[in-house]
């Protein structure tokens, strides 16, 4: 069930629906696997490719939309090790969530991470190949003061 591609492995525990914002999520706690896609899948300048292993997840909708928010809600609040983005791009995600829960309600819920994903290989197994672009993410989160701009 596991399949290393190359880095190391980064476990994120999504929790209930009520307090984690996931689409697809259900009861409890479930694990994804989240893991940088090394050297094997080409992440044009300013994305990142991360494979996301959906294990035990369990999903309500699509299980590759359910892997798109796995691998966009890892780089935002763990980071993924093996990638260019190895810590999370927002510090404090309890408070970010409850600062800016409109904007995360729509990136996580409404679909909007979408924008971000440039490619979504697979499955191969239970594991996808999701490339975020990452840059544009990180512009919207300054955007929507989620996160300062660079040298302020």
């Amino acid at each position: 069930m596991i399949a290393l591609i190359g880095g190391s492995r980064s476990w994120v525990a999504v929790a209930a629906c009520a307090s984690a914002l996931v689409v697809g999520c259900s009861s409890g706690v479930s694990y994804a696997e989240i893991e940088g896609a090394g050297g094997s899948v080409d992440a044009p300048r300013g994305t990142v490719a991360v494979r996301v292993t959906l294990g035990d997840k369990e999903c309500d909708g699509p299980e590759r939309e359910c892997a798109e928010i796995s691998a966009v809600e890892a780089l935002l609040f763990t980071g993924v090790p093996g990638t260019s983005l190895p810590r999370a791009m927002v510090r404090n995600e309890g408070q970010a969530r409850q600062a800016h829960a409109d904007y995360f309600e729509r990136l996580l819920e409404g679909g909007e991470h979408g924008r971000y994903v440039v490619r979504s290989l697979g499955p191969e197994g239970d594991a996808f190949t999701i490339v975020v672009n990452q840059a544009a993410l990180r512009r919207s989160l300054e955007d929507e003061g989620v996160i300062r701009r660079f040298g302020r």
